[in-house]
């Protein structure tokens, strides 16, 4: 689905703002990571810049025993899922999602574009408390 939007404002400063930050608006903003075990598997997506379902964790089998999907918000607080509550019970779907807090994603999933970002940011602030140290 592809949906126009108009621009009223001065062009030739859009171009030049594109220009100036491609840089960082070409940047990769989205993460997923697949595990395969047997005939299940189960699937993590996030969303950096999106709005719906920013997080998924999935689990699914090839007979469709097993089709859950978890979403969570950007502070990875439940946000909904599909019927889990009625076929795993609430305790249970509580605890998966305390425990997606602890799932590691291998950094070959995460685009290096955006480590590199994170990097950058992470050196700044870095920088930013030595200042405030000094004072």
């Amino acid at each position: 689905m592809y949906y126009c939007l108009s621009y009223e404002g001065n062009l030739q400063e859009l171009i030049s703002f594109y220009e100036k930050n491609k840089e960082i608006l070409n940047i990769p903003t989205y993460i997923y990571y697949k595990l395969v075990i047997g005939e299940a598997w189960t699937y993590l997506s996030i969303d950096l810049v999106g709005t719906l379902g920013a997080i998924q964790l999935s689990f699914q089998t090839k007979d469709q025993f097993l089709y859950e999907t978890l979403f969570l918000n950007k502070n990875l607080s439940p946000s909904s899922m599909q019927d889990a509550q009625s076929r795993i019970g609430k305790e249970k779907m509580m605890e998966m999602f305390e425990r997606i807090k602890n799932i590691k994603i291998p950094m070959e999933y995460i685009p290096k574009e955006l480590v590199a970002l994170c990097d950058v940011a992470m050196n700044q602030n870095k920088e930013v408390l030595k200042l405030i140290k000094r004072r």
